[in-house]
């Protein structure tokens, strides 16, 4: 993982963990103020569900809408689900756009 973490993240050899931090929405929910999908499959073996979950409870602290699908034994692209996810965004944008 540490190989593939340094060729996909910029600065991570120079900064390591604060890159990673700097990427992720779950370090920074205090910025967040849009109305947030968040997908994820339960069979993701890349990032597991349990990050959105986290996630979830951070946005819901502070307010943040915010609608969580998980999707069972989903793997991290997301790829048999394709059709619903595509629905599920164009429905999600169509319903949050601002007037």
């Amino acid at each position: 993982r540490e190989a593939w973490i340094t060729r996909v993240i910029p600065d991570y050899n120079e900064h390591g963990i604060d890159s990673l931090k700097a990427r992720s929405a779950a370090y920074w929910t205090e910025k967040i103020s849009a109305p947030c999908l968040i997908l994820h499959g339960t069979g993701d073996t890349e990032v597991g569900s349990e990050h959105s979950i986290r996630l979830v409870e951070k946005l819901k602290d502070q307010g943040v809408k915010h609608e969580l699908v998980l999707y069972p034994n989903g793997n991290h692209y997301l790829n048999r689900e394709r059709e619903d996810v595509l629905k599920r965004v164009d429905s999600w944008f169509d319903s949050h756009r601002r007037p």
